[in-house]
């Protein structure tokens, strides 16, 4: 759906499903790993794109509920924000470096995968 020159992945539903969160990862489309990456929204219906959230560090693993987007930031840890941009706060400051986080099925729990599985 997307047509860019970026390598697109993590790509995600919106509770009502008219939207899709992708992540571009910058600089080297083909690779894997460590490059800077962005968030950003697409309206389904349009294919417009709005910048949700990016850094120059490495972004991914996003999971979508009414309660908000979860994603992975690069120093481990897990941070939420809502769609329009606002509300970023830091879920989980860890050194453990967090792969992925997602919400249950109700949104008021998450499950973050560490080398060992924990919900909380």
């Amino acid at each position: 759906m997307t047509n860019n020159s970026y390598r697109d992945a993590d790509a995600i539903f919106s509770p009502d499903g008219t939207k899709l969160l992708v992540t571009h990862y910058q600089g080297a489309p083909s690779s894997d790993c460590c490059n800077e990456t962005d968030l950003y929204i697409m309206d389904i219906a349009t294919k417009a794109e709005n910048k949700l959230y990016g850094t120059s560090v490495y972004e991914w693993g996003a999971d979508w509920k009414n309660a908000g987007i979860l994603f992975t930031i690069q120093n481990g840890g897990i941070a939420r924000i809502n769609p329009d941009g606002t509300g970023f706060a830091t879920v989980l400051n860890s050194s453990k470096q967090a792969g992925i986080a997602i919400y249950s099925p109700s949104g008021d729990k998450l499950f973050i995968h560490f080398k060992s599985f924990r919900l909380l």
